[in-house]
């Protein structure tokens, strides 16, 4: 995937400090000459989160709304660290804990790891082990460093979908599912970095995500919609035209939507406001996560490892399939293997698991495009047709899964703009593919046998995704 960011992507840096009575404050910012927008009055709570007290060090990544248009989202990155009040020269009067606690952030136009992230370590470990505070030329030296090297970044480089996958194996792909369908999704961890480590890698298994996170921290944006268009041609052997093609950049965040890695108690309002119908969110307040049962649709435990659903017909409609669990096992077993010879090889790596994913939602969105072929046309049409792909996709997939999806935000906005026969060059089909030799005849009956059923007993309940087949009461 060309992921690369050649334009300047930084936008300011600024230290926070925590006042024992005025809470979390800005301190310094860099450039001096940048003012920085309204709209950030809420950044030193972004930058200290709720807890940071009882660790050591800890990274919080953030979005913060950005005043224009094209670009209306901010990323933050800040790395957080105390000092006990013994070693600290210049020491001002009015402190009275027994450690002074800062944070050095730096805001950009797209969500920075890797590279970034370590030197920002540094440089804070640097600027604390000076004992003094008031000395800032580590920090503007860093910033002139990074402004003037303008380097290309790579926005997926730091992100470690990898660790992720061996840490909630098949419950990655429920996490996705989740993430996917626009639930509301609070995610809650006592370590700030290891809220955002969790819902950046889960963005990451998304196709062009990490670079479609514009109108993300504020729910009122939606520019990059008005981006979007079908296109007239297809290159397969260009993959920026196929991506195209197939309907890429999905749009998960935006109008009444947001992407909120941590969110302060500051902001729990835009969450829980009725205009704000889908949001992934991080929190580490304690609060936030036992009184969720007003606003969040589905609490992950990032501590615990616990997935908990306010509605149990979520979790069925998220459950995985016979060939979810197989190919998510298929890929668990590779990684596995990788990690106990620690080889450097692509096979296992983060570039090869995001290259499984890819395949997974390609697959998923030509299924969809096949299952609404199927539903459009009647079975005296259908038989007409040489061949066609095995209906097999639609339970591998899960029907209750499909439909759910046919009603988000996310498929209105992609529906006009992915082209209706992708099937044809995009397979509709499960990557955990079992043939069945089956003719097609036999495969269009039994389908369009359970679409009249379903249209006949409304009533009648969803299956498990596991059943080889599945009832829907979606029709056209």
């Amino acid at each position: 995937m060309d992921d690369y960011i050649t334009a300047s992507i930084f936008y300011c840096m600024v230290t926070v400090d925590f006042h024992h009575i005025r809470g979390p404050e800005i301190e310094h910012v860099f450039p001096q000459s940048i003012e920085l927008p309204k709209e950030w009055s809420i950044l030193p709570f972004l930058c200290l989160p709720d807890g940071a007290h009882m660790q050591e060090k800890d990274f919080v990544y953030f979005t913060l709304p950005y005043p224009n248009p094209q670009h209306s989202t901010a990323f933050g990155l800040a790395c957080s660290r105390q000092l006990s009040i013994d070693h600290v020269k210049n020491l001002p009067s009015d402190v009275t804990r027994p450690s002074i606690q800062k944070a050095v952030v730096l805001i950009c136009s797209t969500p920075q790891f890797g590279h970034i992230k370590d030197n920002l370590e540094i440089v804070t470990d640097a600027y604390f082990s000076q004992n003094d505070f008031s000395d800032l030329t580590i920090l503007h030296d860093f910033y002139k460093s990074l402004v003037n090297k303008g380097p290309q970044l790579q926005v997926s480089l730091g992100v470690n979908s990898k660790d992720v996958f061996l840490c909630w194996k098949q419950n990655t792909l429920v996490l996705l599912k989740l993430v996917l369908l626009g639930k509301k999704v609070l995610v809650y961890d006592r370590v700030a970095e290891r809220l955002g480590n969790l819902q950046y890698s889960l963005l990451s298994l998304i196709p062009n995500m990490l670079l479609s996170l514009h109108d993300s921290a504020d729910p009122s944006s939606n520019y990059l919609k008005s981006t979007l268009s079908k296109p007239s041609s297809l290159k397969t052997s260009d993959k920026d035209s196929l991506m195209a093609y197939l309907g890429f950049p999905l749009l998960l965040f935006g109008e009444k939507s947001m992407f909120s890695p941590y969110t302060p108690l500051q902001q729990v309002h835009v969450l829980e406001s009725s205009s704000t119908k889908s949001w992934l969110a991080g929190s580490t307040n304690t609060l936030i996560m036992l009184n969720q049962n007003r606003m969040a649709d589905v609490v992950v435990r990032a501590d615990t490892g616990e997935i908990c659903y306010k509605d149990n017909s979520i979790k069925s409609i998220v459950n995985l399939t016979r060939a979810d669990k197989r190919w998510t096992d298929d890929i668990l077993s590779v990684i596995s293997t990788h990690e106990e010879k620690s080889l450097p090889e692509y096979e296992g790596s983060n570039e090869w698991l995001r290259a499984r994913f890819e395949a997974y939602i390609f697959g998923f969105l030509s299924t969809v495009k096949y299952y609404s072929f199927l539903h459009s046309r009647d079975e005296g049409e259908l038989q007409k047709y040489n061949s066609l792909p095995s209906t097999d996709c639609i339970s591998d997939y899960g029907q209750p899964f499909l439909d759910e999806w046919m009603k988000t935000a996310t498929y209105s906005a992609w529906n006009p703009i992915a082209d209706d026969d992708m099937f044809d060059v995009v397979l509709a089909q499960h990557p955990y593919c079992q043939t069945r030799p089956q003719k097609l005849s036999t495969r269009l009956s039994g389908f369009l046998s359970s679409i009249r059923n379903s249209q006949i007993n409304k009533s009648s309940t969803i299956e498990t995704p596991d059943t080889s087949s599945s009832t829907s009461s979606h029709h056209h």
